[in-house]
Formats: structure tokens, C-alpha cells, sequence
């Protein structure tokens, strides 16, 4: 029987050694996705990249996400496995919250609730404790559920370690979280367009913002660097809405999220980073309420595509993103094909 030795290295990043080269090259073509933005890449346009990317690589690195399927690969082959841990990181450990977890604060003057003490609902409470369980995951929430309230009380539970950044899909959702920070009393700032709260506790802000950012501070040394922005921060929490039938790439192709279940497993690609990232679905939670204030919009493509989404959803157009109320005939969607 043949023996290899997996070395996880950290939260992210997997060396497995003892491989033979057959062995590596079939975990490469098993776990290599197309990128669906490969077309507009000048490398991929000029014949030098194939547009697939793989969570393999040939010299045995992997990613801890990965590393169940890899695994079970590993063991379908008769591979001894041998595993070696080098893990600093402290655990992460969190109490259960209840309804009454902000205690006798009460909503400000000029909330719909002014003067009665802040009571999460319970799938509210049922959320923020999948996430203390399960610090790396995602969690599918219906629009209108308080996703804000929840960011607002998994920063609060999060202070005890650094900063917390909560990165929005636009500028609108900035202020609305913004706003339920201040209403909970958290020492809060926002990072996008003219307003750049530096020096907080906790930080509201736009990926784009963060991208911005990124370019230009490796153009000019006299710009706050994203590493300097990032400084101290121990906790991301991202905020994205999607309709049930938009699709999640997963490692089986495209699925309507609302085929999507628990124990499923979902590619996220960072159009900052360009890399990929598989993910576990831990819990679902679907028509909990109905949104009052988001109108839906159904919006047909030249291709017969119909999906349903809230205005404030973002498509990518070959003239950058735009609201979903705000498109027209004229616009291109850039999308895979």
C-alpha cells in the first residue's frame, strides 16, 4: 500500500506528499473548474491560459476546504494517509446567544420599534448560532430577515478578538448596516466613495471599495496599503443576495440556489484575487418573511433566461455593475457561455 502525508499548514493552504505523478496529474483534472470569466482575460484570449482553474496543484497543494474529497480520492486509490497538523490559529469558541442577547438596550428615537428593548427573532438567533458553531461557512438567509441585526450581533460576539469588516455587495447596503451598527451602539466606520472611516472597531464597506484600494496602493506608496487596512481585523462576514433561481457554481456545474442543501458544497470565485474557493453549506433558510420595502424585478435575457431579484441586486455589464432596477435594453450582461 502506498503512503503519503498530508501537512496542513494553516487555515487555507494543504501540502500532500508522497504522491506519484500519475496521482497528482488525475487530482488536477478532478478538481479544475472553468472560469467563467476566462473570455475576458487577455491570457486566455491570446491562447496562453486554457481558462480552467484547479484547486489541485501538480506539486500536491491543495486547500483545506478541499481536503475531504481529496481524501476520499486518496483513499478510493489505497493510499495510507498520514496526517501532520500545523495549526497555531486558537480555538475559536463561542457561547450561545439567546433572543434577549443585547440585554435592555433599546431601539433609538426614529426606529419603528423607538424605545422597546432590541429582542431577535428566533431564526435570527437560529443564524448567528450556525455561524459561532461553524466560524467558516456559508448561510443561505431570505431577503427581509434582518441579515443586518445578525452582522450587527456576530461583530458585537466577535470584538473579544480584533476588528470585523463587513463587506456589501453596494452603497445602500453600507448605510442600512451602518445604521443598525449605530443602533447597537458599535464603534462602526465606513470604507467606500468619499467616506473612509479609518481607526474603528468595526468596518462596513463595498468589495469594489476594497479592490480600489488594492490597485491603487501598489501605484502609490503614499496610499494606505489593503494589508495596513486589514491590520488586526480577525473577522470577515460577507453580505450577498441572490434569488432562487440564480445559479451557484458548484463542483458538480451550475445549480438553482434553491436546489441547493445542507452538507452541499458551493465554488466562491474572487474577482480580486482570482482564485476559487469551495465552501460547505451548513444551514438553510428560506421564505422566513417577506420584505416589505424590496420591490422584486423579473428581467429576460436575449439568451430566454428569466430571473427574479430585489432593484439593489448588481449585474457585471461590459459597462462595470449595475442595479438590477436601473438596466436596459442597451446594456450587455457579461456572462458565461
Amino acid at each position: 500500500m502506498a503512503t503519503c502525508k498530508v501537512t496542513i499548514l494553516d487555515e487555507v493552504n494543504v501540502k500532500i506528499s508522497g504522491l506519484d505523478l500519475d496521482t497528482r496529474k488525475a487530482l488536477v483534472k478532478k478538481f479544475k473548474y472553468e472560469d467563467p470569466t476566462a473570455r475576458f482575460r487577455p491570457s486566455y484570449k491570446l491562447g496562453r491560459w486554457d481558462g480552467a482553474i484547479s484547486f489541485f496543484g501538480l506539486g500536491g497543494t491543495t486547500y483545506l476546504s478541499m481536503l475531504g474529497p481529496v481524501l476520499e480520492y486518496l483513499e478510493s486509490k489505497n493510499y495510507y494517509i498520514e496526517v501532520e497538523d500545523l495549526r497555531t490559529s486558537p480555538p475559536l469558541e463561542f457561547p450561545e446567544i439567546a433572543e434577549d442577547y443585547w440585554g435592555e438596550l433599546c431601539w433609538p428615537e426614529g426606529h419603528l420599534m423607538a424605545g422597546q428593548p432590541i429582542r431577535m427573532r428566533d431564526y435570527q438567533v437560529e443564524v448567528v448560532n450556525n455561524f459561532l458553531k461553524n466560524p467558516q461557512c456559508l448561510q443561505e438567509v431570505a431577503t427581509g430577515a434582518g441579515k443586518t441585526i445578525i452582522t450587527a450581533t456576530l461583530a458585537k460576539v466577535c470584538e473579544k478578538y480584533g476588528r470585523t469588516i463587513v463587506i456589501v455587495p453596494n452603497k445602500s447596503l453600507v448605510e442600512q448596516t451602518e445604521e443598525d451598527f449605530v443602533n447597537c451602539q458599535l464603534d462602526v466606520g465606513v470604507y467606500y466613495g468619499d467616506r473612509k472611516n479609518l481607526g474603528k472597531t468595526h468596518t462596513i464597506c463595498t468589495w469594489q471599495s476594497l479592490n480600489i484600494l488594492d490597485k491603487k496602493s501598489q501605484n502609490d506608496n503614499d496610499i494606505l496599503s489593503l494589508a495596513e487596512f486589514l491590520e488586526d481585523v480577525s473577522t470577515v462576514i460577507v453580505d450577498e443576495c441572490f434569488d432562487g433561481n440564480s445559479k451557484i457554481l458548484t463542483p458538480s456545474g451550475y445549480i438553482p440556489i434553491k436546489n441547493i442543501n445542507i452538507g452541499d458544497t458551493v465554488i466562491n470565485y474572487s474577482e480580486e484575487t482570482n482564485e476559487f474557493k469551495i465552501d460547505k453549506v451548513v444551514n438553510q433558510h428560506k421564505n422566513l418573511t417577506n420584505s416589505i420595502s424590496e420591490k422584486m424585478y423579473e428581467l429576460e435575457f436575449d439568451n430566454g433566461v428569466i430571473i427574479k431579484v430585489t432593484g439593489n441586486h448588481k449585474f457585471l455589464t461590459t459597462d462595470g455593475w449595475i442595479r438590477a432596477d436601473l438596466l436596459t435594453d442597451n446594456h450587455e450582461i457579461i456572462n458565461k457561455t
